[in-house]
């Protein structure tokens, strides 16, 4: 597995979640398992770059002072602590990343 490689997926899956929205995970996730057909690790890269893509972008996203508000509002919501609402976030990432890559490298 190669440093630079998740490294650089996490870097488009962050930017084209920026850009896009999340449901550009799973179609980076499956276009980088198609171009990398037949090597190993394609899936695990791809769950790793999309928890470093998304975890950057909930750091770039904490310092933000709306985060707060918003933090708390889910905890309304939802009767867990804010930190494992962002762990389910970096979950989701990671299975639609993953499950896209699976699905291509099966093929």
């Amino acid at each position: 597995m190669s440093l630079i490689r998740v490294l650089g997926l996490a870097a488009v899956l962050a930017g084209a979640t920026w850009v896009l929205g999340w449901w550009s995970v799973p179609i980076a996730g499956a276009v980088y398992a198609l171009v990398r057909r037949g090597a190993p690790h394609v899936v695990r890269e791809s769950v790793f770059a999309a928890v470093l893509g998304w975890g950057a972008l909930l750091a770039m996203q904490g310092t933000h002072p709306a985060f707060g508000r918003l933090s708390s509002a889910l905890s309304g919501l939802f009767p867990v602590p804010v930190w494992a609402l962002m762990l389910l976030s970096l979950g989701f990432a990671a299975a639609l990343a993953g499950a896209a890559a699976a699905l291509v490298q099966d093929r």
